[in-house]
């Protein structure tokens, strides 16, 4: 037997209803020495889990309202884009919510009384209080 590739699964993370779980799973290839990385939605129910997402780019799922997911994809130049799909959908049918022009390490959600999304962000900030994204220092 060759091993060909190690597994390591972050947690779980339930939707409001408690059918759906999204989790990120990083691979070790050794063939190419490089790390592969997938986001995928669990079903409880049906024990069937499916690969919502295989760029390597994307990072913190989070789930918004119902079965939509939000999360965050690095681009050049060190921003971050936000985009929302349904687990459902995978990131085929998603669409760009917003880009943050600085790289994020978190991404919460939470719904407010009035049906307004707030999200928040952990990002370093400049002495402005803007977003700092060091690849854009000159």
């Amino acid at each position: 037997m060759t091993v060909r590739t190690i597994a390591k699964e972050n947690r779980f993370t339930p939707d409001a209803d408690g059918t759906l779980t999204l989790n990120t799973l990083s691979l070790y290839l050794f063939e190419s020495h490089s790390e592969a990385k997938e986001i995928r939605v669990f079903d409880l129910k049906t024990g069937q889990s499916t690969v919502f997402s295989d760029d390597s780019r994307n990072k913190v799922p989070t789930w918004l309202v119902g079965n939509s997911v939000i999360w965050a994809k690095n681009v050049e130049g060190g921003s971050t884009e936000l985009w929302i799909a349904r687990a459902g959908d995978a990131e085929k049918a998603a669409y760009l919510a917003g880009i943050v022009p600085a790289p994020i390490s978190n991404l919460k959600v939470r719904q407010l009384k009035d049906g307004v999304i707030a999200i928040a962000i952990l990002a370093l900030a400049a002495f402005d209080g803007s977003v700092y994204n060091p690849q854009k220092v000159s």
